[in-house]
């Protein structure tokens, strides 16, 4: 008798997840350097293709967020919260932390990574350091797996963090969170505090706050990425390699010779819009050669339609207009224009209790 069946066990790649996740930081931020790897994998045969990049993963993000572009009025429970000394000096280092801008960027990173990780680290006085972490970045040790999206039952928490960065070389290092300690592991296992001058954990609990914009399957911390629409960049950069490698061998005229004589005839043939080829006829009654130019017929057209219709039905999936992302010269009425704010609005408001928590 097996003492499991298959349908209790899950399987899940972490290595995988990372990828997709570092992929969907890069992108965020206009860095396709991911995109040649991909290229190979589709075309390992093809010699000349050019990397061509379309920035959807970035106007994605510029549609839906929004939470954090105008200053936030934040109110405290108190009724004397707005005058109080404390709370003037509260909102003075938010201020001065500059906490608008890096949850302004957590929210863009959120629509994509689904989980991101807030950390906020002492940096002088009347300021802090607030930094966001996608999952790529962080290695989340399960207490129970049971209640493994919880934070605090957690076993450890480690952020990984650039330590060095020489000669184009980004060096990380980790600061772990348990418990009990937080510290920042140096070269050689050192271990350097990261909140007063000992590595004790002054909190009693792990100082992070989780961004969640889905909920995590069971037993696992992080909930997926946004797949569809890393496919679909990915797609889109792909079909625009393609198509421009497809215009330049078809779309120009390539010259030939008719009937051409044995003697015209090469043993390597080259093509190109500067080069002769030479079509050989043995037939004695053939016509007398004569040099004509013959011109493909990619379907440019088809291949557009067909990407616009996949970008059609993403916007779909998310409530989003096309006109965003495809401009065409066509009139929108009022009323278009008032919906998709609507919507738009309705998909902000969607995180704001997350933040709101947070």
């Amino acid at each position: 008798m097996a003492l499991f069946t298959m349908t209790e066990i899950e399987t899940w790649k972490p290595e995988t997840f990372a990828f997709r996740s570092q992929q969907l930081a890069q992108l965020l931020r206009g860095d396709f350097s991911s995109i040649a790897k991909e290229l190979s994998k589709v075309f390992p045969n093809t010699k000349g293709l050019q990397e061509r990049f379309v920035p959807l993963v970035q106007r994605y993000a510029h549609e839906l967020s929004g939470l954090y572009v105008k200053p936030v009025v934040r109110r405290f429970a108190q009724p004397q919260a707005a005058t109080a000394d404390p709370f003037v000096k509260l909102h003075a280092v938010y201020a001065a932390s500059g906490v608008d801008r890096v949850l302004h960027q957590a929210h863009r990173e959120l629509l994509v990574q689904n989980t991101m990780i807030l950390a906020v680290f002492p940096a002088g006085v009347g300021r802090v350091r607030v930094r966001a972490f996608a999952p790529y970045l962080v290695d989340w040790q399960l207490g129970d797996p049971m209640w493994a999206d919880e934070l605090q039952e957690a076993s450890s928490v480690t952020l990984r963090v650039p330590s060095k960065a020489e000669d184009g070389l980004i060096t990380y290092g980790r600061i772990v969170f348990t418990p009990t300690e937080i510290y920042r592991e140096g070269a050689g296992g050192t271990r350097t505090p990261v909140y007063g001058k000992s590595t004790r954990n002054p909190f009693g609990r792990i100082p992070l706050v989780v961004l969640r914009g889905e909920a995590p399957l069971p037993g696992r911390a992080f909930a997926p990425v946004n797949e569809p629409l890393l496919t679909m960049q990915l797609a889109l950069c792909v079909s625009e390699s393609d198509t421009e490698l497809l215009v330049h061998t078809q779309a120009w005229g390539q010259k030939i010779i008719r009937n051409a004589q044995p003697a015209q005839q090469v043993e390597e043939l080259a093509v190109g819009p500067d080069k002769v080829v030479a079509l050989v006829n043995n037939d004695p009654q053939a016509p007398a050669p004569d040099l004509a130019i013959v011109q493909g017929n990619p379907p440019l057209a088809q291949i557009t339609g067909w990407n616009e219709s996949r970008l059609r039905l993403l916007c779909s999936m998310f409530d989003l207009s096309p006109d965003a992302f495809l401009k065409v010269n066509t009139a929108v009425t009022a009323s278009a224009r008032a919906y998709d704010a609507r919507d738009r609005e309705e998909s902000k408001a969607r995180y704001e209790p997350v933040f709101l928590q947070a």
